[in-house]
């Protein structure tokens, strides 16, 4: 058995390169991404397409499985880390976000530790 593993195409959160959560779609260099994945595939043998819950993992998913003919299953322990909610909709480099991303790398050993609503170590392995 053969596991092919691919990420999302670009989402809109990448192109503008802001921090994003779970519903951010593809842009359209991620639509044409994921068609160029999906003909790259076209004559190997897939049998099945999982994907994170996540919106742009799904899109991309279900533009494979258009072109290949096949379904999707969504499984939610492929989704990403969660990260905290107030680095949604920040760009990479505000200082907000960089702030938040040192505090989370100084408590970043310490396996219960969090800066809000994220996960921390122990919980990505429960």
């Amino acid at each position: 058995m053969n596991l092919y593993f691919i990420r999302h195409g670009e989402s809109e959160g990448n192109s503008k390169q802001f921090h994003q959560g779970e519903n951010v779609s593809l842009s359209d260099v991620g639509i044409r991404q994921a068609n160029a994945v999906a003909r790259y595939f076209k004559q190997t043998k897939i049998e099945k397409i999982y994907t994170s819950p996540h919106l742009r993992a799904k899109h991309t998913a279900e533009i494979i499985a258009k072109v290949l003919e096949l379904s999707t299953e969504h499984i939610e322990f492929l989704k990403e880390l969660k990260r905290p909610t107030e680095l949604e909709g920040l760009e990479y480099n505000h200082p907000k976000a960089n702030e938040i991303k040192r505090i989370i790398k100084e408590n970043q050993t310490s396996p219960d530790w969090k800066y809000s609503d994220d996960e921390s170590f122990n919980d990505l392995l429960s």
